[in-house]
């Protein structure tokens, strides 16, 4: 029986192929009709500021902070009040990793052949996070089955120039709680962008209101703002090869795991910052910027899952 199973070829490619369908990770049904993504990561994640447009003003911005909160508000310390002001401003159906109807739940949705509703997403990701802390979102994720959970992250470790050596095993830690607490599901792990190119532009608009009868406009710029920031892109002429260097350490930790427990998305690394991708602060994505992302994530994602598919 051995040696007919050796000599079979359909024996044996009817077995993988069984193997195969009952496999869990595989199938939407052994998740009742839902496929599960868990999104972690920073503001790339959350979708801040994706309906707004460089130098054109922030007047939806300005109109979602009708809903905040007067404790949130904190002008001595203004970057974190920049940051918590960002989660009114937050956009997840026009963001890369979490829109249904053209990013990263989209494209599973059709590998799996499934109604894009029937990817169920579940967000942890938070303004300002960083590697360092991200262990903070992780603990947060149900302790359930997922199919997937992508991990989009990198750009504040950037802004805080954190040593290779810390950068390297805050990596691999968040990339070792992931596999220990979810080891049946598969890793999306983007590579970081070119994101020191928002240097490039000067980010400025005016804020028009009307007292009686007086149409008034003030100018803003958002330059210090920016750099406080992100001081590791606008204090280091070197960002674009500390970048690289986050990106190859990225890599190395990768290629530990086979590509059914990670799949390392290396295209992000060559999008660059343009005038039409930008929000109105010069230094977050708006949609065209999202959609650019989305792109680059799904394309390469859909290559590296296709020899699975492939095999069914």
């Amino acid at each position: 029986m051995t040696l007919l199973f050796r000599k079979n070829k359909c024996l044996q490619q009817a077995l993988v192929i069984s193997l195969l369908l009952s496999s869990s990770f595989l199938r939407a049904e052994s998740f009742n009709g839902k496929i599960r993504l868990a999104v972690i990561g920073d503001s790339m994640a959350t979708g801040v500021f994706t309906d707004t447009q460089l130098y054109k003003g922030p007047e939806s911005f300005l109109n979602s902070l009708k809903k905040v909160k007067a404790s949130d508000l904190d002008f001595e310390r203004i970057e974190e009040t920049y940051f918590k002001l960002q989660e009114y401003a937050a956009r997840p159906e026009s963001a890369a990793l979490t829109s249904k109807g053209w990013g990263l739940p989209f494209a599973i949705a059709n590998f799996h052949n499934v109604d894009p509703d029937s990817v169920q997403v579940q967000a942890f990701a938070v303004n300002g996070a960083s590697y360092r802390n991200v262990k903070e979102q992780i603990a947060k994720i149900p302790s359930e089955r997922f199919h997937y959970i992508v991990m989009m992250l990198g750009a504040n470790d950037v802004c805080r120039s954190e040593s290779a050596e810390t950068f390297k095993t805050d990596v691999s830690q968040a990339i070792k709680e992931l596999r220990a607490k979810f080891p049946e599901a598969v890793i999306i792990v983007p590579l970081i962008p070119q994101i020191q190119s928002v240097k490039e532009f000067d980010p400025h608009f005016d804020i028009k209101f009307d007292i009686f009868s007086l149409k008034l406009s003030i100018p803003v710029q958002m330059s210090d703002i920016r750099r406080d920031m992100c001081r590791g892109i606008f204090d280091n002429e070197n960002a674009e090869d500390l970048i690289r260097e986050y990106n190859e350490i990225i890599t190395e930790l990768a290629s530990a795991y086979k590509s059914r427990q990670l799949i390392l998305i290396r295209d992000t690394a060559d999008l660059r910052a343009r005038e039409n991708t930008l929000a109105f602060d010069g230094f977050h994505l708006n949609e065209a910027g999202q959609k650019e992302l989305g792109s680059a994530i799904n394309r390469e994602w859909q290559e590296k899952m296709n020899p699975v598919k492939d095999e069914l």
